[in-house]
């Protein structure tokens, strides 16, 4: 979890210039079986949203404001991880989409850049490298 955490927000620096801090909590030292790459790949791209949401709602200069956090806990039968943020959510008129693979609420990005994260994303397949993802703009996933 915390280098999910590192790593989103490196990439939140990079991309806006700012990020909120991220805030672990492993409220009783939870054990539960996984996949480390998966479950990786599951927090970056829940707390790139996170962090991207904050940024876009609350503007850079004072998105330091506004951390993440991140609480993992659970009992001998389940876990539960929760992230939650100050971005604002996602309109209800919109909830019905959630479940749509291609619902996004970023941005598009600006037509110079579009063609940038296609080169990006094709190079990062051919890679075991993931240490550099954009943060947003693809409109799936």
């Amino acid at each position: 979890m915390q280098q999910a955490a590192q790593d989103a927000v490196r990439l939140c620096r990079f991309h806006y210039g700012h990020s909120s801090p991220v805030d672990v909590m492993d409220i009783g030292q939870v054990h539960f079986p996984f996949i480390p790459k998966y479950l990786k790949y599951i927090m970056l791209e829940l707390i790139k949203n996170s962090l991207r949401a904050v940024v876009e709602k609350h503007g850079s200069e004072h998105c330091g404001e506004k951390p993440i956090r991140v609480v993992v806990t659970g009992d001998d039968k389940s876990v539960v991880i929760r992230v939650s943020d100050a971005g604002g959510g996602i309109p209800l008129g919109d909830m019905a989409k959630v479940w749509s693979y291609v619902y996004t609420t970023a941005k598009p990005p600006p037509e110079d850049e579009r063609f940038f994260s296609l080169d990006f994303a094709e190079s990062d397949v051919e890679s075991d490298d993931d240490s550099v993802a954009p943060m947003a703009g693809f409109g799936c996933g």
